[in-house]
Order: structure tokens, then sequence, then C-alpha cells
């Protein structure tokens, strides 16, 4: 059991200021409810729902190395090669570049949030590696520079593909609050991003990691999406309401629980004992999906703080 104090990330101009950096770098999201929506066009899946950004995701580096060819990742200095179909998926022109100038690229990305709790890390891993990507070829080759929006399609594909994620990567790219009215990335969905939100909340994993592909392919998607669409249509008024009369983030962090606790009952999705326990006696806690974490508005006086430090 632990848990850290978080910051939300509130978003940025995409793109800015991100070539002209050694470290590329994108917020980690937290899905407070979602109803999976699949196409044949992976532009037009997604999600109904709402998320929040936050720091703590994916940092990214990249070099170029003289002593082999092909592709080496390292995740937190471990071996991975959780990037490769990705690249050679979307970028294989660039590896094969590289390769002709017998140069191997080396990627290195780290988190202080952790893997496979609901933190929807594969989609800033897409997202940063992609851009670290591209600006190496822009410099060394005289690759055109691709649009930020280009690569969060590659991203959103490969993420649908993988069924790792379906709107991680569009609350990431956008930032802040977001509620997803219509799945899928604009123009075929709609999403209301609130990247003006500032505060903090709490995050507690209270359980191992869960596989959001298995539980993506196993749960009722049309029931859920259901759920979802209504929910985030209310949330979406109340939000436009508060904003309205007064912008206050707590609020709409509030508001943003509030409707996550709904789901939450409404879904009936399974969770462990010790979550539903916390649940019920703090009023302004929920899960988020998918992951056996909770996030909190205030501290809960839970010991013993997760290894990976989430704090921004």
């Amino acid at each position: 059991m632990g848990g850290g104090e978080q910051e939300i990330y509130s978003g940025r101009n995409p793109g800015q200021n991100i070539m002209n950096s050694p470290v590329f770098k994108y917020p980690g999201h937290i899905s407070g409810f979602f109803g999976p929506y699949y196409d044949e066009n992976p532009l037009k899946s997604g999600s109904a729902g709402a998320g929040i950004s936050v720091f703590g995701g994916i940092e990214c580096t990249l070099s170029l190395s003289n002593n082999s060819v092909g592709i080496e990742h390292y995740h937190n200095g471990v071996k991975s090669n959780f990037v490769n179909d990705y690249i050679y998926r979307f970028y294989a022109d660039i590896i094969n570049t590289a390769k002709n100038d017998g140069k191997g690229i080396i990627i290195k990305t780290s988190s202080r949030l952790p893997l496979s709790q609901g933190f929807g890390l594969s989609a800033s891993t897409y997202l940063a590696v992609g851009n670290a990507i591209i600006d190496m070829a822009r410099r060394r080759y005289g690759y055109e520079h691709f649009s930020s929006e280009e690569i969060m399609k590659r991203a959103h594909i490969m993420d649908v593909i993988k069924h790792y994620g379906l709107s991680d990567v569009i609350g990431e790219f956008f930032g802040g609050i977001n509620i997803r009215t219509l799945p899928g990335l604009p123009p075929y969905g709609k999403i209301h991003s609130y990247n003006e939100i500032k505060g903090k909340i709490y995050v507690y994993v209270l359980g191992p990691p869960l596989s959001s592909a298995d539980i993506l392919k196993n749960i009722d998607r049309k029931t859920l999406f259901k759920i979802s669409s209504d929910l985030s249509l209310k949330m979406h008024h109340d939000v436009d309401e508060i904003n309205a009369k007064r912008h206050d983030s707590y609020e709409i962090i509030e508001t943003f629980i509030k409707y996550s606790r709904l789901f939450s009952n409404k879904s009936k999705i399974k969770m462990i004992p010790e979550m539903e326990n916390i649940l019920n006696e703090f009023k302004y806690t929920t899960r988020i999906f998918i992951g056996n974490t909770i996030i909190s508005t205030e501290p809960l006086g839970i010991n013993n703080e997760i290894k990976t430090d989430i704090s921004a």
C-alpha cells in the first residue's frame, strides 16, 4: 500500500519548446470513468468518459550509437522491447536511414509513476519516443518536421491496436481535466479540455499491476459506453456551469471524483477489498481505470509511500 502527492498536469501548447530540449516529456493520464468504443478506423476508436493528466509520466532521451544498429530501449534502466513494434510500424524509414549511416538508436525512458496501474504510460511513451525520433531525424538527416498532431495520431493508433488505452493519448496531448463526449480523435471525437485547472491530488496504489489489454478485451463494452456517455454529458454540463459562475479548480476536481464514483457504482467492475473499504470511508476518493489505484483530494494517512516518487 502506498501513496503520494501528485500535481495535475495543466497541458501546454502542443510541441512548445519540445524540439529545443534533449529531454522529451509527456504526462501520465488517469481515467475516472470510460466507455470503450472500437471502430475499424483506429482514429474513430476511443472512449466516452473523463480523465486527468498528471505530472510524473514519461521522460525520454535518444542517442545514436556507433557500436550497433537497430533499436535499444531501456526503461528505468532495464532493457525493454516495448517500443520496437511502434517504431518499426511508423518510423522504419528513419531506422533504416540510421542503419545505412552505421548508427544504432538508443532510447532511454523513465517514469516516476508505476507501470500497469492506470497512469497511461504506454501512451506517454509513444508520444515522447515519437517526438524524440522525429527530432533526431530532422536534425541529423534533414527530415521534414512532423506536426505534433501527426505524432499524436500515430501514438493513438498504436495504443488502440495494442489494447493498452483508448483515450490516454488524447488526454496527455491536451492536458488538464478532459471530458470526452464522443470517442475518437478530433474531428471524429469530441473532447472538452480544461487545462487551466490547478491543484493537487493524492495517489495510492493498493494492489498488484493489472493488464489493460486483458481487461479491455473482456469487459462489457456496450454497457460501459452507455453509462459513460450519459455521465460525460452531465459532467460537461456541470463543469461549464461552474466555469460560468466562477473558476474553481477544486470544485471541478471534486465534480470529476463525483462522476467517477457514480461510474464505479453503476459499472460494478470488481475491486479489491482494500479499495472498497477506503472508498466507503472517504468521500472525495475514487478508483482510476485501469489499475488497483485510487486518488483523493486530501491525504488519507496511509503510510509506506510507493517506491516510485510520484510527487511533481
